[in-house]
């Protein structure tokens, strides 16, 4: 199966595991390829909708994969018993769903298991509720697709972790600490847009006591650093 660059990152940082719930799994292309590739024994794809959940069914069938992926239509981690799962994957969705997502199901969520996240918006709230739930960020990994950043997140229980700079949880500790190139692009364009706006606020006559025009300086200023260090520019 083809997969597009989003699931493919995705699927590139899930762990060996022998259950995967694929929450929001769509038409079940990222069970059927983890299956598949032997990364997990055995899937349950569940989504809120009929139809793609009909679409994932279809997909399943074409695979001869009945007896290994499972098809479930609920909201979230609702038809998920406990423990039944060790690898809880959520995609394409926001930060703000994923995090509520999460807090409803929590019960579900096994202690020796993992998470793989990618959020399409808020990943500060994300890498916060993870730590303030006692998980570790292991690994994170980005990339672009159709033009568009994506940033996926694999998470564990361990040691309690907290990041030591809230730009660590906006823009992702280990991808600074691992000077990732795509993350040096994302900081580029964010840098070219935020002085376009400083510029403009700036030419109609707001100063730096303004507190909008602070914040975006105070913004520029971090991206700025963190940037020069990524790229080495």
């Amino acid at each position: 199966m083809h997969l597009s660059k989003r699931l493919n990152t995705i699927a590139s940082i899930c762990q060996p595991a022998t259950v995967l719930a694929d929450v929001g799994c769509d038409h079940a292309y990222l069970s059927i390829h983890l299956v598949t590739a032997g990364i997990v024994d055995s899937a349950i794809a569940m989504d809120l909708r009929e139809g793609p959940l009909k679409k994932a069914a279809e997909n399943v069938k074409a695979y001869g994969l009945e007896n290994r992926i499972s098809l479930r239509l609920g909201n979230g981690l609702e038809k998920l018993e406990k423990n039944e799962a060790d690898l809880v994957l959520i995609s394409g969705m926001g930060g703000i769903l994923i995090c509520d997502i999460l807090t409803r199901g929590w019960d579900k969520i096994c202690e020796t298991g993992q998470l793989v996240l990618q959020p399409q918006s808020d990943l500060q709230l994300v890498r916060h509720f993870l730590h303030d739930r006692g998980m570790v960020i292991d690994e994170e990994k980005m990339c672009i697709d159709d033009g568009k950043y994506y940033t996926c997140i694999h998470a564990s229980f361990g040691t309690v972790e907290k990041y030591k700079h809230e730009y660590e949880y906006e823009f992702g500790k280990l991808l600074i600490d691992n000077k990732d190139k795509i993350l040096a692009e994302y900081l580029c364009e964010r840098l070219y847009k935020n002085k376009a706006i400083i510029s403009s606020m700036e030419a109609g006559g707001r100063t730096e006591e303004d507190e909008t025009l602070k914040s975006f300086l105070q913004d520029y200023a971090v991206m700025s650093e963190i940037y020069a260090d990524i790229s080495g520019k």
